[in-house]
């Protein structure tokens, strides 16, 4: 496009200016450009910004340095910041709740995502109408770019879990991975959501060990998975006549797309230790059964024993295990691209007078 570099990756975000649809890129050392066809214009007098959002017609970016700051460009003109009651400004939050990570426009107002909390910007004409007010669901530190507008709410991955945001409160989700989640540092998560799953690039513990994973949840589902050594560096969505998840791969120099089917990758689902609905007592799974269309590997796990079957698929599988202990974990592997797999039941009976 042009001889301009970045001394780091750019933010971008499109607008419309003066009847053009420009794209404007900004990073944290201070550059701020709009591409308009293929002209990339320089604009002056602009804050070190960190995100940007447009609200109202105007742009609002938190900075860096102190990060105590949000900006507002002069509304119709991403090209002006000049400090003014008439023209652009900034509003200095102080607090208990630290740095400002990233600023949304979401149901009408802006928010401001901080370190230990929420902050809302009413932002409607002049800016003497101008109001904040904070909010604070207690929910740990946030991670400024898990920050995602997925519609009806927002998702971010905070250092206690994983929280949905709906303009007023937060609300815990996917509590099944905290303990893979606690204690791991996500300063580099990034989220993405594509009109229906939301895809969170973050690091998660396995048995000691971390590890860069993908999350993919499906909002409407309400169901999850993650995926392991993809190797994604970064993840971005196009909307519009693309409308695709994108991401980066390391040592790739091609953008990929994200798909839900993949032939090379090992699908598995696996249970927690389960008492089987009866707490201390012994019991027996003398049979499983489910419903499998292709090959599939199942582990049947209890008190240190462990079973494996290689079921060809086609239709009911049959396993009599017939494996005693008070404690199950079944697992399910598939290497096929898309596994149908459904109605897994077990058939366990108790032991009388055994505890």
């Amino acid at each position: 496009i042009s001889d301009v570099t970045f001394d780091e990756k750019p933010l971008a975000i499109s607008y419309d200016y003066m009847d053009n649809d420009v794209m404007l890129f900004a990073s944290k050392t201070g550059e701020l450009y709009y591409l308009d066809d293929t002209d990339l214009v320089e604009i002056k007098g602009a804050p070190k910004i960190t995100s940007l959002c447009v609200h109202k017609e105007r742009i609002f970016v938190t900075t860096g340095g102190e990060g105590t700051s949000l900006w507002f460009s002069d509304d119709f003109d991403p090209t002006n910041w000049v400090v003014s009651l008439n023209e652009a400004g900034f509003i200095d939050f102080q607090g208990e709740y630290g740095k400002l990570l990233k600023a949304v426009s979401f149901l009408d107002y802006v928010y401001v995502f901080r370190e230990y909390g929420i902050s809302r910007v009413t932002a409607y004409g002049n800016q003497e109408e101008f109001s904040t007010d904070s909010l604070f669901g207690k929910q740990g530190k946030i991670y400024g770019e898990s920050v995602t507008d997925c519609g009806d709410f927002i998702i971010m991955l905070t250092t206690s879990g994983i929280y949905r945001f709906n303009g007023l409160d937060t609300t815990k989700i996917l509590s099944e991975y905290d303990d893979m989640i606690l204690g791991v540092d996500n300063q580099s998560a990034k989220g993405i959501f594509d009109g229906k799953t939301f895809y969170l690039k973050m690091k998660m513990n396995f048995s000691g060990v971390t590890e860069d994973v993908l999350l993919v949840y499906d909002t409407y589902k309400k169901s999850s998975y993650i995926a392991r050594y993809l190797n994604i560096t970064d993840l971005a969505f196009f909307p519009g006549s693309v409308n695709q998840a994108m991401c980066l791969v390391s040592g790739k120099k091609y953008v990929y797309k994200l798909v839900k089917t993949a032939n090379t990758l090992t699908k598995e689902w696996v249970s927690p230790f389960y008492d089987l609905g009866v707490s201390s007592k012994l019991k027996r799974l003398y049979k499983l059964s489910l419903y499998t269309l292709e090959e599939i590997t199942l582990t049947i796990e209890c008190d240190n024993k462990k079973l494996e079957y290689n079921l060809s698929g086609g239709g009911v599988q049959e396993v009599y295990p017939s494996l005693q202990g008070e404690l199950f974990r079944i697992s399910i592997k598939s290497t096929t691209a898309s596994p149908e797999i459904c109605n897994l039941t077990v058939y366990v009976e108790f032991i009388k007078g055994e505890m």
